[in-house]
């Protein structure tokens, strides 16, 4: 075995060396952050667990009426099988060399010709039609806030769990001593989803 001197020397080295390492770590989290939160999103919706608004009872009605396999469940009318539901709208893309986002897919919505994203916000954020149907009806659709409880939900989950002392610590280890094993344990832990 081979022991690491501890010179200046080399523990600028490792100091240097430290932040292509962390880059690295920093993006993995960054694309699996952004996977949870998106997968949370979607299997929230669809088992009815984000204490969204209710539906009023003739929405319900109408929603029946069209066969809807999930009338009275929030933003899930059509049912986990078709691809145009609202819970399988969100998309993980890179954007830029190290950023992660969850946006809407491109499309259209399956009943309208509201882009995905225009119905993201109408749910999101709430909106008035001042003319409803084409005749004049004044209808209010509250914000059913998907996104921000999923992303709150995981934000919580993961202040939990935060890792940041383990690795300072690992870190420090790793310019003192050269003890790469420690950020390596970090990333399997908390990165690369291991135990």
């Amino acid at each position: 075995m081979v022991k690491l001197v501890k010179t200046p020397t080399a523990i600028r080295q490792r100091i240097h060396r430290l932040p292509k390492l962390s880059i690295g770590m920093m993006e993995a989290r960054a694309k699996k952050d952004a996977k949870a939160v998106e997968r949370g999103f979607r299997e929230g919706i669809q088992a009815d667990l984000l204490h969204l608004r209710r539906l009023k009872p003739g929405t319900i009605a109408a929603k029946e009426r069209e066969g809807m396999i999930s009338p009275s469940t929030p933003l899930f009318g059509l049912g986990p099988e078709d691809e145009r539901a609202y819970s399988e709208m969100m998309q993980v893309k890179k954007v830029g060399n190290r950023m992660w986002v969850v946006k809407p897919k491109p499309g259209k919505h399956h009943s309208s010709e509201l882009t995905l994203r225009q119905l993201f916000d109408v749910h999101e954020y709430g909106c008035t039609i001042t003319n409803g149907f084409g005749r004049g009806i004044l209808i209010r659709i509250p914000p059913r806030s998907a996104m921000r409880t999923a992303y709150r939900g995981y934000i919580r989950q993961m202040s939990k769990l935060d890792p940041s002392m383990k690795v300072r610590t690992a870190m420090a280890k790793f310019i003192q001593n050269g003890d790469k094993a420690a950020l390596d344990r970090i990333h399997k832990k908390y990165v690369a989803g291991g135990k």
